[in-house]
């Protein structure tokens, strides 16, 4: 079916950037191009007026399209509101699709079908380019998506959707054994670097811990699904490397890596991305692979690079205005407190089992993921 026939189109708010960081819930642009789903839990804030929240408001039902981007790729992703969220608006980037009333859509069902490659491919199909790619009224009026009865929405949606819950409950859950981890390591190694109790602790700096494995291979001569950790994959502030690319289509040359590997990303490194490689690949020339020396050294090599102190540290000693890095020299400028053998044996063996289970997390998602993107596609693919 159209969906004008389905939905009522909405464009969202156009603000100042004075209007934001204060008032009520927004959503964003990046929340609808990250998301299937919008987030429980909408974290940016805009000053809105009464007229707003009436004529931009989210609740259960609600489909929301990136209207405008620089590519095609990023046109026309979609997220949908599986709750009503109070108070809340929406990113002028984006459309809102609001079901009418007359029409039987189950919003679960929806999340899947918006995201479908069948849809996405009939976006790109319509949209045009200029400077920018968009989406307007008119467009997004003649495109479709299929409609089957309710209960075979219920069931797709429902389908689908438990697997993005236990998607979503591993990212929870990594989240916490992230911040457990942390604890436990500033209790022991930061709080008390200066105690006499460690005074038999040594002095040094990174590379008495690990290894910056500099082995760089050509794009031409991998084979093209090799996995790819660029920048854009690693997330700020945790270790989960949740996301890859391939090498299929890489023009330069990158770095190999190994599972277990500690990658750090030099390029303004105040984004703060440092994570745990859970498969052998590839990566990003401005990123670190470091590579602890010993079994015993991982877990408190992995939480002391991924520390707010270290990072803070490898900020302070970036190079360049416009495209500002950190590097394997000025890391190893940071002088800190080694414990002894003994002590990161034991921290291993207690901090050793969390990252174990992160890096589990990470490849079950991926295997979720994947097992949700082939479903996606064999349901929609005559659509």
């Amino acid at each position: 079916m159209p969906l004008a026939e389905l939905f009522e189109f909405s464009s969202g708010l156009s603000k100042s950037a004075s209007e934001f960081g204060f008032g009520n819930p927004f959503v964003t642009f990046k929340d609808v191009f990250y998301n299937f789903r919008l987030p429980e839990e909408l974290t940016q804030l805009v000053n809105t007026t009464e007229p707003d929240l009436r004529k931009c408001s989210v609740q259960r039902g609600d489909v929301f399209l990136t209207r405008t981007s620089e590519t095609l790729d990023e046109l026309g992703m979609s997220s949908v509101a599986l709750k009503d969220y109070p108070m809340a608006t929406f990113n002028g980037f984006t459309k809102r699709l609001r079901p009418k009333p007359e029409t039987q859509l189950y919003p679960e069902y929806l999340a899947y079908v918006f995201r479908s490659s069948s849809f996405r491919r009939s976006v790109t199909a319509m949209s045009s380019m200029s400077t920018r790619a968009s989406l307007n009224n008119d467009m997004l009026a003649r495109l479709t998506i299929p409609v089957p009865d309710l209960s075979t929405q219920i069931r797709i949606g429902n389908c689908l959707a438990s697997l993005d819950d236990k998607i979503e409950l591993n990212r929870r859950t990594n989240q916490t054994l992230e911040e457990l981890a942390q604890v436990i390591f500033q209790a022991r190694f930061v709080a008390s670097a200066s105690t006499t109790l460690n005074a038999h602790w040594a002095e040094g700096n990174i590379a008495d811990l690990a290894l910056n494995r500099r082995e760089q291979v050509d794009s031409d001569d991998l084979d093209p699904g090799t996995p790819y950790t660029g920048l854009e994959h690693m997330p700020r502030h945790s270790i989960s490397l949740w996301n890859s690319g391939i090498s299929d289509g890489l023009l330069s040359a990158k770095l190999r890596f190994k599972k277990d590997d500690l990658l750090f990303g030099k390029l303004r490194p105040y984004f703060h991305k440092v994570g745990i490689a859970v498969e052998d690949g590839i990566c990003s020339t401005d990123i670190l692979v470091l590579r602890p020396k010993t079994s015993n050294l991982r877990a408190f090599c992995v939480c002391l690079c991924a520390s707010d102190e270290f990072v803070a540290h490898a900020s302070a000693g970036m190079e360049g205005t416009k495209m500002p890095r950190t590097s394997w020299d000025l890391l190893q400028k940071h002088r800190f407190s080694i414990p002894g053998a003994q002590t990161l044996t034991a921290f291993q063996s207690q901090v050793g089992p969390l990252l174990g289970r992160i890096t589990s997390n990470v490849l079950e998602n991926r295997t979720l993921a994947t097992l949700r993107n082939e479903l996606l596609k064999r349901l929609f693919a005559e659509s």
